[in-house]
């Protein structure tokens, strides 16, 4: 049993779910973001990438994930849809819990550090205009932070 360790949770395949739209909405609104990126918006996300890269070295949890949900949604932004900016939000508000309790638990904050490499290739791609790069870096983010999730789930249910 898994008594010690309670998470706000999705079912392991409610969860896999609301991922497997996730990916396939944000790597639309990114690809569409990379068509209509201007250079004041590139700026912005260095910006917010540079600050949750402080953040990391800081260990400061709480920062680190608003930071990466700024970063997330000032991609998705760009896009002008208020119908995908809508949709996404509620899929982050049933998948964010899950995550963020799983995070407090990385020591060594691994999956961040990793996260501010991956946004450096986001905003790469929306800074060339390529709208399929800008999908697959942004898929590959959200992939990794969710592989790296289930590993940590993994060893945490363990540990009955």
């Amino acid at each position: 049993g898994n008594r010690g360790f309670q998470v706000p949770q999705l079912s392991s395949a409610a969860f896999r779910d609301v991922i497997s739209v996730r990916v396939k909405l944000e790597g639309f609104a990114a690809a569409l973001a990379a068509s209509k990126s201007t250079p004041h918006v590139i700026r912005r996300l260095h910006d917010v990438n540079d600050e949750m890269r402080e953040a990391v070295e800081a260990r400061d949890t709480r920062n680190i994930l608003r930071l990466n949900e700024e970063f997330h949604f000032k991609v998705y932004s760009i896009t002008g849809s208020e119908t995908l900016l809508d949709t996404i939000e509620m899929l982050w508000s049933r998948s964010g819990p899950y995550l963020a309790t799983v995070i407090s638990m990385d020591d060594r904050l691994s999956v961040f550090s990793r996260a501010s490499e991956m946004h450096d290739a986001i905003i790469s791609a929306i800074e060339a205009s390529d709208p399929a790069g800008a999908e697959e870096a942004l898929v590959a983010d959200i992939n990794f932070a969710v592989e790296w999730y289930e590993k940590q789930r993994s060893t945490v249910t363990e540990k009955h």
